[in-house]
């Protein structure tokens, strides 16, 4: 059986990646991404669930 899971870390590296492409910038890049996880957190969403129904 094949597991194709994304892992928060995962997620995590994705935002930042894109982030840094968008704004030239690794710690405003830093401080988006960590957001962006957190008000997910905070919304209720569980990041790791949700990717995986995805």
């Amino acid at each position: 059986m094949n597991n194709d899971r994304t892992t928060l870390g995962e997620l995590i590296e994705t935002f930042y990646s894109e982030l840094v492409r968008e704004y030239g910038d690794e710690h405003l890049a830093e401080v988006i991404a960590s957001t962006l996880v957190n008000e997910m957190i905070l919304a209720g969403l569980q990041p790791e669930s949700e990717i995986a129904a995805a």
